[in-house]
């Protein structure tokens, strides 16, 4: 019997490093899980190497209310319910100074870093009031302190962090928490 038998899940950035070793141990534990990633080659490699039984795989532009909407119905489809979430999605974007970058570099890793973040928390947070839950973001030791010649991906780590404070005091009351997990 694993920890985590009879929960299902949601990994984003499920085809990286992360994702994809995450993916693994969700399902050593016993959960079922919905794997997305707009990388669909990265995500059949992953799925090859996983249980169907207990896998699924998702295509999705996480940056897109309308596909995060639709992943979080499609795992409760599946699964009937959604009992933890990993917000791992994330770009670095480009090195360089601020004034170096061009604003659509931001504004991308913005986009992927930050408002996939508050898109995810806004579609799974009400469908965990049912059982209460678990979600974690992927965050970055940057989002703790400054990083040169990484604006764009510093400023979108603090902001994540941010999001993953409130959201921690909106889901208490339900049951549901919420943290981040800061990798180097």
């Amino acid at each position: 019997m694993g920890r985590l038998n009879g929960k299902a899940g949601i990994i984003t950035g499920a085809a990286g490093g992360i994702g994809s070793a995450a993916a693994r141990r969700f399902i050593e534990e016993g959960a079922d899980v919905l794997l997305v990633d707009c990388d669909e080659e990265g995500l059949a490699r992953l799925a090859e190497d996983l249980p169907q039984s207990q896998s699924a795989c998702f295509v999705a532009d996480i940056t897109d209310e309308t596909a995060v909407k639709g992943l979080v119905a499609d795992a409760m489809a599946r699964f009937g319910r959604v009992d933890m979430a990993l917000l791992n999605a994330g770009i670095e974007g480009r090195l360089g100074r601020i004034a170096e970058i061009p604003v659509t570099v931001f504004d991308q890793v913005m986009a992927v870093n930050v408002r996939s973040v508050w898109l995810g928390l806004a579609a799974l947070l009400p469908v965990m009031r049912v059982n209460g839950g678990s979600i974690v973001i992927t965050s970055s030791v940057a989002g703790l302190k400054g990083s040169a010649r990484l604006a764009a991906y510093s400023a979108s780590k603090h902001a994540v962090l941010g999001l993953m404070r409130s959201a921690a005091l909106e889901g208490a009351v339900d049951g549901i928490r919420v943290n981040s997990s800061n990798p180097a």
